[in-house]
């Protein structure tokens, strides 16, 4: 399927049909919407890095996928390093606000980790910075690493995933992520 300006983002996962018309990729000629449950896209030029965007190339970066032959194997993961600006706690959980950029998809190294890890990493600096909404159900064991390092300013990955269609949190929230990890760096 894909040549060097034609693609997919996926093809084991479908997109939500609430994400669809939401997700624009961006090469190095352009931003492009996406189309359809596994995301056909055209490129101007070809591109080596691409970033998927939610809501166009003004909204919100998402992911930073390296350019592969067939589909991209995007599975709706999404990691994003940065501050988090805020916390709104409801009876069904808390919804986190974390401006920061994502990181490439493959940053964290898939080998054995031996080296302490680093804030910086894969983090896509070169992009604007963008505010995700992450959730986080009550019961998370993450809910107190996050209220700890909001509350002392502390840098974070947070790794998660785009909720899966029928799920009730694209009733609540504009861009559903769902909080599933976190690392968490001193000052």
């Amino acid at each position: 399927m894909n040549d060097e300006m034609s693609g997919q983002l996926t093809q084991h996962w479908t997109i939500p049909p609430a994400a669809q018309q939401m997700l624009y990729i961006q090469g190095a000629g352009g931003t492009f919407p996406i189309e359809g449950e596994y995301g056909l896209f055209t490129l101007d030029v070809p591109s080596s890095v691409i970033t998927l965007y939610w809501g166009g190339e003004d909204g919100t970066a998402l992911v930073r996928l390296r350019w592969q032959p067939d589909n991209l194997d995007w599975d709706g993961s999404v990691c994003v390093g940065g501050y988090i600006d805020a916390i709104h706690f409801n009876y069904s959980g808390a919804i986190l606000y974390l401006g920061g950029h994502p990181l490439l998809v493959d940053a964290p190294a898939k080998t054995a980790n031996y080296t302490k890890p680093v804030f910086n990493h894969g983090l896509a600096t070169d992009l604007k910075e963008s505010c995700t909404t992450w959730f986080l159900p009550p019961e998370s064991p993450l809910m107190s690493t996050v209220q700890l390092a909001l509350a002392h300013n502390l840098r974070v990955h947070f790794m998660g995933h785009l909720a899966d269609h029928g799920s009730p949190w694209w009733q609540i929230m504009t861009l559903p992520l769902l909080l599933q990890g976190v690392m968490v760096f001193s000052s």
